[in-house]
């Protein structure tokens, strides 16, 4: 299969602990990266649960394609431009550039914990020094905050890399109605819980895996 995904992973070196495990997505990698499982099907870092998974496949001899892998389905993107649906169809893949402000920012991540995200994260903390008065200005300013997941009792790491890519999958998935006006610009006017809890999960999984 074509690696190129999985090389630009590695590339980053120690900053790929801050990303997402290339293997489940999930924002559970530890910041040193060599602390981490290394994968048996490919020369990178795996988070520790997926190491475990990689050993009771290799047990079960049911091995995950390295083409389901996170990292070559979601980060750096596979999906080809133009693709042909039928013999009458086509699709074009076409990308926009949208302007957020750090209010704007700030809006999506209050709504989030707000009530957006809260049944399924029971707590939210602010990692290292507040760079606000309040945790949701955290993202805006370059910090992170640490997202606990009730449902899977794990704790996820959001920035504003993830949070941005999260705007970007959920205008992706259809919800460009709510997020942007006729001219194509930001407009939150019909941001709700639901649409943040949306963006937060984009950000943190890849997918909305809740609701």
């Amino acid at each position: 299969m074509n690696t190129k995904n999985l090389e630009k992973w590695k590339q980053l070196g120690d900053k790929a602990a801050l990303l997402p495990c290339p293997r489940c997505g999930r924002n559970n990698m530890k910041p040193e990266l060599h602390t981490n499982a290394l994968s048996r099907r490919y020369d990178v870092y795996i988070c520790e649960s997926c190491g475990t998974e990689e050993a009771l496949e290799d047990y079960t001899g049911k091995k995950k394609p390295l083409e389901e892998w996170f990292v070559n389905t979601t980060i750096f993107g596979t999906e080809p431009v133009v693709k042909q649906l039928d013999s009458n169809t086509f699709s074009v893949m076409a990308e926009m550039e949208v302007t957020l402000t750090v209010e704007d920012i700030d809006d999506i991540v209050c709504t989030a914990l707000e009530g957006g995200i809260t049944y399924w994260a029971d707590k939210c903390t602010v990692v290292g020094d507040y760079l606000g008065e309040w945790a949701h200005e955290q993202i805006a300013r370059g910090g992170v905050l640490k997202i606990h997941d009730s449902e899977e009792f794990i704790d996820y790491h959001l920035d504003l890399t993830m949070l941005l890519n999260g705007i970007r999958l959920a205008l992706r998935n259809g919800w460009g109605d709510e997020l942007l006006d006729s001219n194509g610009k930001i407009d939150l006017t019909n941001l709700d819980g639901r649409l943040a809890d949306d963006i937060i999960q984009f950000a943190l999984f890849g997918d909305v895996i809740y609701g």
